[in-house]
This record gives C-alpha cells, sequence and structure tokens, in this order.
C-alpha cells in the first residue's frame, strides 16, 4: 500500500532552497492550487510541538498545513509569508522607538497566544531574521524549530537550542524554559532594533533601556514574569523617538529611511524587490498614458475629456491599491482576511469591481454637471 505521507508530499513542487543551517527548507508550489508554501525536513524537531502548532492555528504565525515524520526528519508543510525581515530593515540603521514599539506590541500579543496554550509554547528563538513584515505592513513570527512545549515536571531543556546572545541562560542547561525566556529574547531584540548593538555593547537609554534591562536579568524571577507584563509596559511609552546610548556618549538615533517611507510607498516599492519595482514602474507609466493620451470618443470639451480620461486612472490605480492591500486598504473590506482562499478571490474581484464602478458613477455625475 502507498504511503499517504508521500502521496500528500508528492502534491508539492520544490522550487527553490530557502535555508541550509542544518535542515532542509524549500519553497514549493502546490501543484493544483499553485499556491506557495514551505516545506521544511527537521533533523532536530519536537513533534509534539509542532503538532499543537498546527492545531491551534494561531495568527501572527505561519499556519501548518502538513506533517509527518520520516527517516528521522520531521517534514513539515506552512504557509509562505511575503515579505521582509527585521534583519533585512537593520541593514539600513536602526529603527526608530515608534516603529519598534509597534513591532513589540505585535510580537507580545503573538507569543501571549503560544504561552497561553496547555502546556504553553515558547519560541526559544526571537531575533530580528525570524521575524517578518508581510507586504501590508503585518508583523509575523516565524521558524519554531526551537520552539517546545513547557512541562512543569521537567527540570531542565531535552533540547538545548537557541541562537547565542538572544537566547536566555536556562536555555543552554540552567533549567527548564518558559515564558520568561521568550520575555529575556525580547529584551535583547528591543535593544539591537533600537541601536543596532547588543546591550552590553550599547544600551538603549530609558525608557527603552530600563524595560530592556529588566527584560535580560540573568534569574527569571528578576525579568517581567509574562509577555502580558511586558506588553503593558510597552504600551504605556511615550510615542517619541529614543535616543541610543554607547560607549559613554548618547546621541540621535538615525532615523530608518526604509520605515520612513514603509507606510507611504507605492505599491512595488514597499519591499526593495528589484523585479516588483521595475514592473511597478512599467505600470504606473502605463496608467499615466491612460491619463494623458486622448480617447477614441470626444465628449465635447476639453475638460470633459480629460476628466473621462482621469476617471481610468483613478479607477487603475483603486484597482492597484486594493489589490496590493495599500496601507491596508484590502483589509478594510468584509471577507478579505478570511482563511477560505477561494472565498478572498471571489470578493476581491467583487470589490474591485465595485470600486471601478463607482468611479464610473462620479465620472458620469461630473460629465452630466459639466454638460448642463
Amino acid at each position: 500500500m502507498e504511503n499517504p505521507g508521500a502521496f500528500i508530499l508528492d502534491q508539492y513542487e520544490e522550487l527553490t532552497d530557502l535555508a541550509t543551517d542544518g535542515h532542509v527548507v524549500k519553497l514549493v508550489r502546490q501543484k493544483i492550487s499553485g499556491q506557495l508554501y514551505v516545506k521544511k525536513s527537521l533533523k532536530r524537531y519536537d513533534a509534539e510541538t509542532y503538532g499543537a502548532l498546527a492545531k491551534a492555528a494561531l495568527p501572527g504565525i505561519p499556519k501548518i498545513h502538513y506533517q509527518c515524520e520520516d527517516e528521522g526528519r520531521l517534514i513539515v508543510i506552512e504557509d509562505y509569508i511575503h515579505g521582509r525581515t527585521l534583519e533585512d530593515d537593520l541593514q539600513l540603521g536602526p529603527i526608530p522607538g515608534v516603529r519598534v514599539r509597534e513591532i513589540a506590541l505585535s510580537l507580545c500579543q503573538i507569543l501571549e497566544g503560544l504561552h497561553s496554550l496547555t502546556p504553553p509554547i515558547v519560541h526559544r528563538d526571537l531575533k530580528p531574521s525570524n521575524v517578518m513584515i508581510t507586504e501590508s505592513g503585518t508583523v509575523k513570527l516565524i521558524d519554531f524549530n526551537a520552539a517546545r512545549q513547557v512541562k512543569p515536571a521537567q527540570v531542565e531543556d531535552t533540547h538545548k537550542l537557541g541562537t547565542p546572545g538572544y537566547a536566555a541562560p536556562e536555555q543552554f542547561g540552567f533549567s527548564q524554559s518558559d515564558a520568561r525566556s521568550d520575555v529575556y529574547a525580547m529584551g535583547i531584540l528591543l535593544n539591537v532594533l533600537l541601536t543596532g548593538k547588543h546591550p552590553q555593547e550599547a544600551l538603549a537609554p530609558r525608557p527603552f533601556g530600563a524595560i530592556i534591562t529588566r527584560c535580560t536579568q540573568l534569574a527569571p524571577e528578576q525579568r517581567y514574569q509574562s509577555v502580558t507584563a511586558l506588553k503593558m509596559v510597552v504600551k504605556a511609552l511615550p510615542l517619541r523617538r529614543p535616543k541610543v546610548s554607547g560607549a559613554g556618549r548618547t546621541h540621535q538615533a538615525p532615523e530608518n529611511p526604509s520605515s520612513i517611507r514603509e507606510s507611504w510607498a507605492l505599491p512595488g516599492f514597499r519591499s526593495h524587490i528589484l523585479w516588483k519595482s521595475i514592473l511597478a514602474v512599467l505600470g504606473y507609466l502605463f496608467i499615466g498614458y491612460c491619463v494623458l493620451t486622448p480617447g477614441g470618443k470626444d465628449y465635447g470639451t476639453p475638460f470633459l475629456n480629460f476628466s473621462n480620461q482621469l476617471y481610468m486612472g483613478l479607477a487603475l490605480l483603486s484597482v492597484v491599491f486594493f489589490t496590493c492591500n495599500y496601507r491596508g486598504l484590502r483589509d478594510c473590506f468584509p471577507f478579505m482576511k478570511s482563511d477560505n482562499m477561494v472565498l478572498r478571490v471571489i470578493f476581491g474581484l467583487l470589490w474591485c469591481f465595485l470600486l471601478i464602478c463607482i468611479f464610473a458613477v462620479i465620472n458620469i455625475c461630473i460629465q452630466q454637471i459639466a454638460s448642463h
């Protein structure tokens, strides 16, 4: 009898490698739907943890669609997250405090969901490369290869995993990891985002510095005892750009151009991917051509002719902004955040049609008013 796991995995076509850090991670395409996914083949893993994640289907993490054990490895099929990592953003310099605060609150929300499971799950590998920002600006936590379930009867971690510099001391055999281990990593992460350095090299000033110092205490009892407590403190921070202190000096943290432009950059220029930018330039040139080039029909006056051409341009732009979820536009429409892809496609087409109709009605009204 054919192995059902092999039959399911055969439905995914391997496209390219995504990582080579001891695990095999590939970008795959589902042959029937054409949807992109990530296929992981893990040497070190906790099957129970991945099973719990698949069952919980929490927001803010990649959805796990299938998993099976095969020849000492765990094979996982999960969502492919389109976007960039915080590590990519840091290439342009430290991130402004206001943006770091937003990221921290989103991560705390995700971690709250993980820590509230029964038994709780700790991520144990919070770092810039494991936090993604989607094309719509949503924060996602990825890479659960080091994650584990907290078991009250266990004295220390079975597998000592995590990234040195970010992992809490207890992850290296001192005691069992728990929610406070993720609090420790959050402190390191916040400091790196604000200064580009670890706290030992350059501690971010108050109020962030005080929060980071408490998060990164060696003794878990001296840290914030939950991400909920950390979230409340971060939420109360004033919305101002912090300074960076290091090597005995205090200076203004440089603004991150990526963060400044992010929310307002036009579709095609948000991810800093060359082919998308080229495609966007061609698309916007086409829209400009539609607006500036006279059509075949003469509406009687230059104003009415231009009004009709402008309608075409605005209608096309509205469809582009909706499709690309510019500044969260698409998410404001009903059913567009549904987990059902078919439902999203159907209603996406419907909303695009309605947007075009709205601009058509506006154009007709303008034509009627101008002709009288």
